[in-house]
């Protein structure tokens, strides 16, 4: 794993892949703090409560998109995509909670974020980038490649043992 600099958090996220996970909260915080000084647009949503029919829902309210889309992963593809904002350097998403959504339901979980993997790229193509951060209550959680990339612990915990 690359050493992140604080001078370039999102390029040494971006280089182990657009979804970074972390355990400890506090960790994820202090990153969000440095999103929010580098001009990032963060959308920062708790999934615990969430279900999977009400994810996508739950989504569009929290990028405040209040337009009759479908609730599925197709509209979730189009509308993310659209989401460029040449205001921001990018877009960081954050899942707290994640595991708990994830053990609804595995697949669904996958899709979106192998989604939001995909687009991440297309982002970089117009200089804009698409970061996803994921918090998980486990400190042992895994996640399949998704958008041809593993995801990665953030620096501070990519070590098994810092997140114990």
């Amino acid at each position: 794993m690359i050493d992140k600099t604080e001078d370039e958090l999102d390029i040494q996220t971006l280089l182990a892949g657009p979804i970074c996970m972390y355990h400890n909260e506090l960790i994820l915080d202090k990153d969000l703090e440095w999103y929010h000084s580098n001009r990032y647009q963060v959308i920062d949503m708790d999934t615990a409560n969430w279900s999977i029919d009400s994810t996508i829902k739950s989504i569009y309210e929290c990028l405040e998109i209040y337009y009759d889309y479908a609730d599925n992963l197709d509209a979730f593809n189009d509308i993310l995509d659209d989401m460029r904002n040449r205001k921001y350097k990018g877009l960081l998403l954050v899942f707290r909670h994640f595991d708990n959504l994830y053990d609804k339901d595995r697949e669904f979980c996958e899709n979106m974020l192998d989604i939001i993997s995909n687009l991440s790229r297309r982002w970089m193509v117009t200089n804009n980038f698409l970061i996803t951060n994921i918090q998980t209550n486990d400190p042992d959680f895994f996640l399949p490649k998704l958008g041809g990339v593993i995801p990665a612990w953030n620096g501070q915990e990519w070590l098994n043992s810092n997140r114990k």
